[in-house]
């Protein structure tokens, strides 16, 4: 027995389509609700659009080897790495401005 849905996202992952459109191509096909407005991202919203529309023509735009496409764009372009922000590292840096007498931007 053929599961289309699973089928399509082993697929596209062996592809090397983007994380983003993979995300929302699930969701859209799951008729989930959107990814809140500052982390939708070009790659979710068109992968959202194929998956509710239960195909994936546009996946090839979307592999991560391909300039442009795959990077972060719209909406929420910079608040996906936002959180990616080494603590560690901003602990040491406030450390070292506090023991040096600067002022630290916390």
């Amino acid at each position: 027995m053929s599961n289309p849905y699973h089928d399509t996202l082993a697929a596209l992952e062996k592809q090397g389509v983007a994380r983003d459109y993979i995300i929302g191509w699930a969701s859209g096909y799951q008729g989930s609700p959107k990814r809140e407005q500052q982390r939708l991202t070009a790659g979710y919203e068109a992968g959202y659009a194929d998956g509710a529309a239960r195909h994936a023509d546009n996946a090839g735009d979307w592999k991560t080897g391909k300039a442009g496409k795959a990077g972060k764009t719209g909406a929420g372009a910079g608040a996906a790495d936002a959180g990616k922000r080494n603590p560690a590292k901003a602990n040491k840096n406030t450390a070292a401005a506090k023991k040096s007498g600067e002022k630290s931007n916390d």
